[in-house]
Parts: C-alpha cells; structure tokens; sequence
C-alpha cells in the first residue's frame, strides 16, 4: 500500500511539473534587467519629479517601452534633454526602444522619466512603484527608491 502511495505521488509530482516550471517562468521576467532605478524626491512648490534607471534587454529581438504609470504622480511622460545652438532643450518622446542585446539608459541631462503633477510629497528615502508598460515583456513592476538632488550623481 505504501509504495502504491509513493507512485501515485511521483506521478502526480510528474503531471505537474510542467505547470509549475510554466508559472514560475511567467513570474519571472528575465529578457529586460533594470538597475540603478532612483526617483527624484518632490521639492516644496514643486509638483515634478524624474525617474532614472539603466534597462537592457538581453533578448536578440528589441522591444519598447511604450508607457509608465504609478499611483503618485498624475502624468508620466518620456522626455530627451539635448543641446542645440548652446542651449538646453528638452523634448517629449512617445516610446523608447530598446535594440536586442543592449541597453539605454535614463540620466539626469539625458533620456529621463518625468513624473508630472504628484499626489502627495515624495520624500528622500521613500520608495514608489513605477509600472513599466514594453511591447513585448509586458508589464514590470518597480519598486524605486527616492533620492534627494544631491544623490542624483551617481
């Protein structure tokens, strides 16, 4: 009866297997890495903040930011800062691809995520979740610390 029992169970374990390696692959998320994800902190009277991380996508196939949203700031848009005839400039983009097998990076003076309009302060040492929308990873959910200006510098 014992080892009836024990079949029994490695059968079951057998049958579900493929289930269980599905659910945990669809868990994890591994063709975009992200890092180095920081939120600037709200200033007083100042309703904006900026997101920066570094993403890369370890697939040969690229893929495409498409949006961000979170629940603290009303408005999230991507925008470029360049120069252009000695002055600063900053310009909203609709989406950032992301080529196959490389990264880009969102910086201060460069490609970042502006936070438009919070909801409430956002302190330095704070976290708040970014929710990142890509065409082909699908949604990722960040949880991004809250520096201060002079952390920005990395």
């Amino acid at each position: 009866m014992l080892m009836h029992n024990y079949k029994r169970f490695g059968m079951i374990l057998l049958l579900l297997t493929p289930l269980f390696i599905t659910i945990t692959c669809k868990k994890k998320n591994s063709a975009i890495k992200i890092d180095h994800d920081r939120v600037t902190q709200s200033l007083p009277g100042n309703r904006v903040s900026a997101g920066y991380m570094n993403i890369t996508n370890t697939m040969e196939k690229d893929d495409t930011l498409l949006s961000v949203d979170t629940d603290d700031f009303e408005t999230v848009e991507f925008h470029n800062m360049f120069e252009e005839n000695g002055v600063m400039k900053m310009e909203p983009m609709d989406s950032v691809v992301i080529k196959g097998g490389q990264s880009v990076s969102f910086t201060p003076g460069g490609m970042h995520i502006m936070l438009i309009n919070n909801k409430r302060e956002i302190k330095a040492g704070e976290k708040i979740q970014l929710n990142l929308h890509f065409e082909n990873a699908g949604l990722i959910k960040l949880t991004s610390p809250v520096k201060s200006i002079e952390e920005q510098v990395e």
